[in-house]
Parts: structure tokens; sequence; C-alpha cells
């Protein structure tokens, strides 16, 4: 559907289901979303949260979980930049 970018205010608008590259920190779902898979950025003291993948998260909710790439099975969300 679409998948818009806005570098200079910080997020991105995602509702397809290709695997999209981008630094996030947080996830705010559009619609209620399934997320397909996910990659984090592994660091001392973070290794990501996998148990999201597959779950139904809830729109409008903020989701404090940083990544580096996602796939959605299905909804749209808006990706908060790094």
């Amino acid at each position: 559907m679409f998948d818009h970018t806005y570098d200079n205010s910080g997020f991105k608008i995602l509702s397809n289901t290709t695997n999209t590259v981008y630094n996030f920190r947080e996830i705010i779902p559009l619609t209620n979303t399934v997320i397909a898979s996910i990659a984090f950025p592994l660091t001392e003291t973070y290794s990501g949260d996998s148990q999201i993948v597959g779950v139904t998260l809830t729109a409008g909710v903020k989701y404090p979980i940083y990544g580096t790439q996602i796939r959605l099975t299905s909804g749209s969300v808006i990706l908060i930049k790094m």
C-alpha cells in the first residue's frame, strides 16, 4: 500500500509486507498490526524482544522497541527514527 519516509521529522509510515530496513526506537501501530519479522541492534544492554513476532499489536499503543529492519504480516505502523 504505502511506505513513506519523512526524514526531516524522524519517522516512517509503513503499510506493506516487504522487508524494510530502517533504524527505529519505537513502533506505533496505526491499525492492529502483526509483525512477521524484526531485527534488533544487539548491544550489551539490549537484546531485542523477539516475542513480539506474531503477536497482534494494538492500534495507538506505543511500543518502545529498537529495531534495524521489520516486515509486517498485516496492519500499518509509524516507526520513530533512532
